[in-house]
């Protein structure tokens, strides 16, 4: 019951102003407040923005943990304003970690891919290491039905590398791992 309260609570948040100057997406408890900046009077637009935000927290006595926020700018926009909420000044970041990929301020996901291509030979190495049976069919199976690829696969439609050597990076985890299967 407790969290269907929350529900109600957070849905409020996103109808907060009825201008369309900044978008607001949330999922669960998480908040995402973005807009184009095109001049600096957008950056007060943005921070208008994260007043309401601190206004509505007051109000449903939801506090905000400020160390769990921070700005990005994507692209070539950089605002000299600094974004604050309740007076504590919001940390620029070049990088944010959201729902399980890395977002970085060129949208290129090259820091995603070499994370994710580490953790995937990680647990690849796991496989032929824990496993003393050398059957190649069962080895297999665990690649792909539970521990590597559904790493590899995890948001794919938002993070698809599109390079060649993005490409030949992450297909690297699973040539490397054949050629170690016997037969």
């Amino acid at each position: 019951m407790a969290t269907i309260r929350f529900v109600i609570f957070i849905n409020d948040i996103a109808h907060l102003s009825t201008d369309n100057t900044c978008t607001c997406k949330l999922y669960a408890d998480d908040l995402k407040l973005y807009t184009v900046l095109d001049a600096n009077t957008d950056c007060w637009v943005l921070q208008s923005k994260l007043n309401e935000v601190c206004k509505w927290s007051k109000k449903w006595q939801l506090s905000i943990s400020y160390t769990k926020c921070s700005v990005i700018y994507v692209g070539n926009t950089n605002c000299n304003v600094n974004m604050t909420l309740n007076d504590n000044i919001l940390l620029v970041v070049d990088e944010v970690k959201d729902l399980g990929f890395i977002i970085d301020s060129r949208l290129s996901f090259d820091s995603h891919i070499s994370k994710t291509v580490a953790r995937a030979f990680t647990r690849a190495n796991l496989i032929h290491k824990c496993f003393t049976l050398r059957d190649a069919a069962i080895l297999w199976r665990d690649f792909v039905f539970l521990n590597v690829r559904p790493l590899l696969e995890y948001a794919t439609c938002v993070w698809s590398p599109y390079r060649l050597g993005q490409i030949k990076h992450v297909e690297s985890v699973q040539r490397k791992f054949t050629k170690r299967l016997p037969g």
